[in-house]
């Protein structure tokens, strides 16, 4: 798995690596509803580490979308019952296709 090679390569050489990769997910998760969304809620993960979180976040963001209102992100308890966690957990298991695969090079292009 690419988050892992990246993660065990580059650990002491990238700062926050880990909430670096995160954030990268969830942008490329999001990135297509950036326009449109009202609210934007984010798994409480790394509790304690969700500033740090939403500033990563929204620099990648602001990268293609210089006037996003980081309002619009907040945290929240996402439990085994949302409907967010059965897709993912059936896409997981290949109940379902994934609508996009990221490669080592989506992951780079926010990283630099």
């Amino acid at each position: 798995m690419i988050y892992f090679k990246i993660l065990y390569n580059y650990k002491n050489k990238i700062s926050q690596l880990r909430y670096k990769l995160f954030c990268i997910g969830i942008y490329y998760c999001i990135e297509k509803f950036l326009t449109k969304s009202k609210l934007i809620t984010i798994d409480d993960e790394y509790h304690g580490k969700n500033n740090l979180v939403k500033s990563v976040l929204i620099s990648y963001i602001r990268k293609k979308h210089a006037d996003f209102d980081e309002k619009l992100i907040g945290f929240n308890q996402i439990t085994k019952k949302s409907n967010a966690h059965h897709v993912a957990i059936e896409t997981f298991r290949g109940e379902h296709k994934p609508n996009d695969i990221l490669t080592e090079e989506h992951i780079w292009r926010l990283l630099k």
